[in-house]
């Protein structure tokens, strides 16, 4: 089957990037293609210095040990890059702490799994910094939409973000010399909708959430819908979300880092609330991700981070037992596709465990690996 994309990126000043795949040009095609291209991006802003809710935890030491449990969930030999973000003030271009560089590479294997633990906890390490996270988060993407351009069905590509949600600091055209970066926008005061996937989500114009959607799921900030990339949905990258809440409310309407509605104070209008919730949910959603949030649950207890083998994770309990090996065997060998004829895509992205986009034997063995783990 034949399939030819091009991929213009005029205003991330990178020209024209051809994505190709056909039988007739697989002497393009490397030799191998890495199961997995992955980006770990993580919040080194100030805040994420604050409490978690998680008893004697920081907000940046649970999102450090998700990610770790995220990293041996990978399947061998995906090529990682790892990186942290934060700059001192608005239109800061200089606003990456790279522990792997855009575009290099680590091979996750035996040989490198304490080099790539090392590089997790230096990018986890927060610093008195503001936070990009639309500049980083599309700059990620970038990254990974073009990488691997020949890899087109063998390598699923995918973004893990360790953040408490807070957008500030892209660079916004106010420092001279420094060009506003094109996914920065005002936040968007209207919520996230899955369900108006092609049509900008919902969001506002010109938002950052907007954008950032855009980016995600069309390879353009400013571009609502782009058919090609609905003939092959395995092409766009798989953002998984990991939202760090504290305990101080400071990050949410309501006390106690339960999430509501917009009541915010003009000082905290830029932090995370319902509609910063449902941005951050949908985003995952919409590309198969998944998301997890380490909040205070009406009852006053944590949130529990799900278990890597946990198919159905609730935000009181995860547990991998029998009832996710037998969801996986049920789903053996489908495509996580919105148009399964048995499944949705969002319950098939929770039985692929791994986050390749099949539901195979890695992730039936990954719940094995992890069995009787709960919490």
């Amino acid at each position: 089957m034949h399939r030819s994309l091009i991929r213009w990126f005029p205003a991330m000043g990178i020209g024209a990037v051809a994505i190709a795949a056909s039988n007739a040009a697989q002497a393009d095609v490397p030799p191998t293609c890495p199961p997995q291209q992955v980006i770990f991006l993580f919040d080194q802003s100030g805040s994420m210095t604050d409490a978690s809710v998680q008893p004697n935890k920081s907000k940046w030491e649970v999102g450090l040990e998700k990610a770790k449990a995220d990293l041996v969930a990978l399947p061998a030999n995906s090529q990682v890059s790892v990186i942290g973000f934060g700059n001192l003030d608005h239109g800061d271009a200089n606003y990456y702490h790279v522990s792997t560089a855009l575009g290099s590479v680590v091979l996750k294997n035996a040989a490198n799994l304490a080099s790539l633990n090392a590089a997790l906890t230096a990018a986890a390490l927060p610093e008195s910094v503001a936070t990009p996270l639309a500049a980083a988060a599309c700059d990620a993407l970038r990254e990974i939409w073009t990488y691997n351009p020949s890899c087109t069905d063998t390598t699923v590509r995918e973004l893990y973000i360790y953040s408490d949600g807070m957008e500030s600091g892209s660079p916004n055209g106010s420092v001279p010399g420094v060009p506003a970066h094109p996914c920065w926008g005002w936040r968007s005061n209207t919520p996230f909708d899955a369900n108006l996937a092609g049509l900008g989500f919902g969001l506002e114009a010109d938002s950052w959430e907007r954008k950032v959607a855009n980016f995600a799921y069309n390879a353009n900030p400013n571009l609502d819908n782009d058919p090609q990339f609905d003939a092959i949905p395995w092409y766009r990258p798989v953002v998984n979300v990991r939202l760090l809440f504290d305990n101080f409310g400071n990050l949410s309407s309501r006390a106690n880092g339960t999430d509501g509605p917009l009541v915010l104070s003009p000082d905290q209008l830029d932090n995370v609330d319902a509609n910063g919730v449902a941005f951050f949910k949908g985003l995952a959603k919409v590309s198969f991700g998944n998301y997890t949030e380490s909040k205070l649950n009406s009852n006053g207890t944590p949130s529990k981070l799900a278990h890597a083998g946990d198919t159905d994770p609730s935000p009181t309990r995860s547990c991998v037992d029998q009832a996710d090996s037998n969801r996986v065997i049920a789903a053996m060998n489908r495509r996580v596709r919105n148009n399964d004829p048995i499944y949705s895509g969002e319950d098939l992205a929770m039985r692929d465990v791994n986050n390749d986009l099949m539901v195979n034997i890695l992730d039936y063995q990954l719940v094995m690996a992890n069995y009787g783990q709960c919490s």
